[in-house]
């Protein structure tokens, strides 16, 4: 009798112990803005400039909108992309991981909608205060 408490902190206790210690890490960058429905693809540390994170990102789309064999469309263009994801602020650099997160997630979708919506949804990270670096 005197077991069946032991045995139920046990049984209760054991499955608790994994989340110990689970708040003393931040949370990750994909979660950072989470609940306004946009894709933030983990960033890796490493900057590129603006023109290149543009680029990467609009060829990425092209090739999908070919691949899924979509109508001609429009779609922002270099620079307004990725400036439209910063409230148009120019010439910053842009993290090369979350880029390719992008291009993952556009690589993913099934249809022309859908990749349509995609560019729109997915948000790369932007360094703050690194302006006047990424333009001629």
């Amino acid at each position: 009798m005197r077991s069946l408490p032991l045995l139920l902190l046990l049984t209760l206790g054991v499955p608790l112990l994994p989340a110990c210690g689970a708040d003393d890490e931040p949370p990750p960058e994909t979660e950072a803005d989470a609940g306004d429905g946009k894709i933030r693809p983990a960033a890796n540390g490493v900057h590129t400039s603006e023109a290149a994170a543009c680029d990467a990102l609009l060829q990425g789309y092209e090739a999908r909108r070919s691949a899924l064999g979509c109508a001609v469309g429009t779609t922002r263009t270099c620079p307004g992309l990725v400036r439209s994801q910063v409230g148009g602020t120019a010439c910053l650099e842009y993290d090369q991981g979350s880029v390719a997160g992008c291009l993952d997630h556009y690589a993913e979708q099934a249809t022309c909608d859908a990749l349509g919506t995609a560019i729109d949804l997915c948000v790369v990270t932007a360094y703050p205060e690194t302006e006047g670096s990424g333009c001629p």
